[in-house]
């Protein structure tokens, strides 16, 4: 598990304590890993403009609360695959913590990506997980 440090940096439990967390956010969804440890990157499975993080470019792209984890990982894969938080500011739409406004955009096809808490949807809205993508961010 990691955790934010000073600075916003993003540091690993065991590494910083020299201990091993026994749980982790880490979930299967439908048998499959979802790709990422706390945050999933999502869209709506029949938005075939969509089907890797390769596609990210020039696509509405929803964002959590500054601070969150989510918003961390989202940018660090986003910084990746050429998405600039600063200079491509006309693609990020900023959520704040309202994660379901953000689900319910990427239903209705008003954005094409949704970055957010994998335990949000799975807890929340386990009834919309047959209509959505999970992007895998570690490849």
């Amino acid at each position: 598990d990691f955790f934010f440090s000073t600075a916003g940096r993003i540091s690993c439990v065991e590494k910083a304590f020299s201990w091993i967390v026994l749980a982790t956010g880490r979930n299967r969804l439908l048998g499959q890993d979802v790709g990422a440890q706390g945050t999933i990157i999502y869209s709506l499975k029949s938005n075939t403009k969509i089907l890797s993080i390769s596609d990210f470019k020039r696509k509405r792209i929803g964002l959590a609360l500054v601070h969150s984890p989510s918003y961390f990982m989202g940018k660090q894969v986003l910084d990746k695959n050429g998405v600039n938080l600063f200079t491509d500011t006309d693609q990020l739409v900023f959520y704040g913590s309202n994660y379901a406004d953000q689900l319910q955009d990427v239903l209705k096809e008003n954005i094409d990506i949704g970055i957010t808490s994998e335990t949000f949807i799975f807890q929340k809205y386990p009834d919309q997980i047959p209509y959505l993508r999970f992007l895998n961010v570690l490849n």
